[in-house]
């Protein structure tokens, strides 16, 4: 019997969002047919819907999504029906950053993630419909393809409503610190900008040991939930205020390490010029096209300042890293306390309402949790 999906629809750069109901195709060998349950909104999705990142237009968003599996291609063999499932981005897996363990820099990223290019089927995902295979899931929908890379099996008895985000924002703020910088125990970081992916990486500074751990952000509110996820300092951001010379003020030379969230160049400039000698900065958030960032090359010679950037898209190998994190979230803290970490960033599900049409950016965040009626995390990466 065919399956019906209900979808929320872009039909152009700029579009509103538009609730259609289509048949979604069966699932190919490779891939794995998903009733959802839950999906995060990224500020990537919103970026794409604005026309500020690249995709084919009409298309269905969505990439944090999470659900339970319906129906699986005839050669998925470690996945069944049933499983309880979190979805992340697509990779080929025969490239050669794939191939050593890095498909998060995947040689087919772009037409695999942006451009729809279903990795499992030649055919369409809805016939004569939007593209949908955005991230190779579009998780804004009631159903989706996936293909089984990008597809990590969860213990049953967890509450998936909340895992979604795991795909995504604290997957790659987690993996900044844990796969990127890789800081040793006792090492000072600092993280710049604190919405989803900068808690997560305030979390993954906390698992690794880091000391001290310094939130860095405008938004007095995001700081308070960053020193109860794992932040030992804090510096509030206003116009006055010099981040080196207050980062300075808690460490003495600098730190060791900044994670910069923000996507925004004075932001990025503040967390550089926070660095202590032999510092590195891991770049994660994405500004708009053709922003640049620049550092005056003596001013670093002249200080005896030795520093590396790293450029971080994701920073994680989506099954060994995503999977760490779902077993670090339903072992240690399994108990309530791991709810309570994420349940910290997730809002309560809202009212799907009939029509979405004059949103701003930011009323366009909170009403595509009400356009899906699911939890939608509430920090922007």
């Amino acid at each position: 019997m065919p399956t019906t999906a209900r979808i929320a629809v872009v039909p152009e750069a700029g579009g509103d969002f538009a609730i259609e109901e289509r048949e979604i195709a069966d699932p190919g060998p490779h891939e794995v047919l998903i009733e959802l349950v839950a999906t995060g909104v990224c500020h990537t999705d919103l970026a794409v819907q604005a026309g500020d990142l690249p995709t084919n237009f009409p298309v269905v968003l969505g990439h944090e999504g999470a659900g339970k599996v319906v129906a699986t291609g005839s050669h998925v063999t470690d996945i069944a029906a049933g499983d309880h499932v979190v979805l992340s981005y697509g990779s080929c897996g025969h490239c050669r950053p794939c191939q050593e363990g890095d498909p998060a820099y995947c040689a087919d990223f772009n037409p695999l993630n942006f451009m729809n290019k279903r990795q499992g089927d030649n055919a369409p995902v809805f016939e004569d419909g939007p593209n949908a295979a955005f991230f190779q899931q579009s998780s804004f929908a009631t159903y989706s393809i996936a293909h089984e890379r990008n597809v990590v099996k969860i213990e049953a008895d967890v509450d998936i409503s909340l895992l979604g985000p795991l795909g995504c924002g604290i997957q790659t703020g987690a993996g900044a610190v844990m796969r990127t910088a890789q800081p040793k125990a006792g090492s000072s970081l600092l993280v710049s900008g604190v919405g989803s992916v900068g808690m997560a990486a305030i979390m993954g500074a906390k698992v690794s040991g880091c000391f001290p751990i310094i939130a860095v952000d405008t938004n007095e509110d995001r700081l308070e939930l960053a020193k109860e996820l794992g932040a030992t300092d804090t510096v509030h951001v206003t116009k006055d205020t010099d981040v080196a010379e207050e980062v300075r003020k808690i460490t003495g030379a600098g730190a060791d390490y900044a994670i910069e969230c923000s996507g925004n160049a004075t932001a990025a400039r503040g967390a550089w010029g926070s660095l202590a000698n032999r510092g590195t900065m891991v770049v994660v958030g994405a500004p708009p096209s053709g922003t640049e960032y620049s550092f005056d090359a003596n001013e670093q010679i002249l200080s005896a300042v030795w520093m590396s950037l790293r450029i971080a898209f994701y920073s994680a190998s989506m099954a060994v890293c995503l999977g760490t994190l779902c077993a670090f979230v339903i072992t240690r803290f399994k108990k309530m306390r791991g709810r309570t970490l994420l349940s910290s960033m997730i809002t309560a599900p809202l009212v799907m309402p009939e029509v979405i049409t004059g949103l701003s950016l930011l009323l366009l965040f909170v009403q595509m949790a009400q356009l899906i009626g699911w939890p939608v995390d509430r920090g922007m990466a």
